[in-house]
């Protein structure tokens, strides 16, 4: 298990800073044996300061209910969003956790298709297998590529 807690300006993003700590967690999971627990676990409270690398490789992202500044939603909105069945319904998502008093929205990569938990225990949105965005984002999508 490695916590790396408070990471704002942890990460150089031409350098070295961080380096180490990029390289164990991407790495990890090929010093433990299968089945064992293995955990990095990272908190920052400007999530576009963790780095990109931790962030694609994440296979469960904790999102505070408490999240005041619409500037830091959008950061995550970008990354996650179409993901999980497009904007709106993130926000819907997102919705729930700010609600509910010292609550999270827990996304949970690992699996297919992907799934989205208030907490860890309410399931309240699981996505259909491939599902990236919803209707409306695929229609303006393809509008787009039509008038190409």
């Amino acid at each position: 298990c490695l916590i790396l807690d408070d990471l704002c300006g942890q990460f150089s993003k031409h350098g070295k800073k961080g380096a180490a700590a990029i390289h164990f967690a991407t790495r990890f999971r090929h010093y433990v044996n299968s089945g064992e627990p293995a955990l990095v676990l990272c908190s920052t409270q400007k999530y576009k300061d963790l780095h990109p690398i931790l962030r694609c490789n994440s296979t469960g992202v904790l999102i505070s209910g408490n999240i005041k500044s619409q500037k830091e939603l959008g950061a995550i909105i970008d990354d996650w969003a179409d993901s999980f069945g497009g904007k709106q319904n993130f926000l819907r998502l997102f919705e729930q956790a700010r609600t509910t008093p010292y609550a999270f929205l827990y996304l949970k990569l690992d699996t297919k298709p992907l799934k989205a938990y208030l907490n860890f225990t309410k399931q309240i949105w699981q996505g259909e297998w491939g599902e990236t965005k919803d209707d409306e984002e695929f229609d303006s999508l393809s509008e787009d590529t039509d008038s190409d």
